[in-house]
């Protein structure tokens, strides 16, 4: 059947192929609350390796207290007026195809309409001061346009602050106040990735209710291996490192645990210095249940064996490769590799 030349028909109308709101509330509603703290920090530091790591990175989070009842967030980087788009669209990314972490587009915004209802972001590029204020129930109208204004009382350069009116009832009736389990979770996801930045002279200082998140790392120095693993001299835990074509590299890191643990043995999966993976012992990395072809997951020998494998983009865009899932970044995609 050939094709018929369009000006000889009749237009009836025009589809609009805008996405519907279901896209953004599905997304947001899957996003856990520490992890929407994760992707926040995830796009910082693609941004400010973007702009060059040109000064110490300061990344705050201060839930609702008795004095302040509303959720603040800032980091000390302005975003440009040319990528606010970004900040709402889902699929476009304030950061190029080179960005560390970053790729889909989707992991902002669900973090931010996961944990709050009435977001107003104020931004300070150097040059001049913005507020995008997003109104309550965005999430609920077919509207995608938000206003934007210049803001001369915003004067504190290069910074961003967040404001959050009140939790996002759909998900969860009201933030969480036990600040410990996140400190520590935030300091598993990014010990490496901050240690990685320390490493080549950049400073990341990120708190969370007034507390400093720090490193909680496994890597291959001397003094970590020795207090993480045990071994006799000369059997030190095994390291190999692999370069893949397309510009992947892995690190794989093994050794035995000094006793059986539930929680720290298996496999850790690292992509660019951030945890993606913990603890995995199934059989998709070579685990099982007993009368299968597999490593028995729960054997006393077993629960000793820790395995961290490091994947490290080396060229731009490359990051779309490493075996996370999309956008949250908390599994193994078996899939992708």
């Amino acid at each position: 059947m050939q094709k018929p030349k369009l000006e000889n028909l009749t237009k009836l109308g025009e589809l609009d192929g805008a996405p519907s709101k279901k896209i953004l509330r599905n997304s947001a509603a899957n996003t856990p609350y520490e992890y929407a703290l994760a992707e926040i920090i995830d796009n910082c530091l693609d941004y400010w390796r973007e702009t060059g790591c040109k000064h110490e990175l300061k990344i705050d989070f201060k839930p609702p207290n008795e004095q302040n009842g509303k959720y603040l967030i800032e980091w000390n980087m302005g975003v440009p007026q040319d990528r606010f788009l970004a900040l709402l669209k889902p699929g476009l990314t304030i950061h190029p195809v080179g960005g560390m972490i970053g790729v889909w587009g989707e992991g902002f915004k669900s973090a931010v309409f996961s944990m709050g209802d009435g977001v107003d972001i104020y931004t300070n590029d150097g040059k001049m001061g913005f507020l995008i204020p997003i109104p309550k129930g965005y999430l609920t109208s077919e509207t995608w346009k938000v206003p934007y204004y210049e803001n001369d009382e915003f004067k504190e350069k290069n910074m961003t602050r967040i404001v959050l009116d009140e939790p996002a009832t759909t998900i969860y009736s009201k933030w969480p106040t036990d600040h410990k389990p996140v400190v520590q979770f935030l300091g598993e996801i990014f010990g490496v990735r901050i240690r990685q930045e320390e490493k080549m002279g950049h400073k990341v200082h990120i708190t969370y209710s007034g507390e400093r998140i720090t490193p909680i790392t496994y890597t291959e120095s001397d003094e970590e291996l020795k207090r993480n693993f045990s071994f006799p001299p000369g059997f030190e835990p095994k390291i190999e490192i692999h370069e893949l074509d397309g510009g992947l590299r892995i690190k794989i890191i093994s050794g035995l645990l000094p006793e059986q643990s539930t929680e720290k043995y298996g496999v850790f999966m690292y992509g660019n210095g951030r945890l993606f993976a913990t603890s995995l012992h199934d059989r998709r990395v070579g685990y099982g249940t007993r009368g299968r072809a597999s490593l028995p997951a729960y054997e006393p020998r077993i629960m000793k064996i820790q395995t961290h494998i490091f994947f490290d983009a080396l060229e731009p865009g490359v990051q779309q490769h490493i075996p996370w899932t999309a956008p949250l970044k908390n599994d193994f995609n078996e899939n992708s590799m």
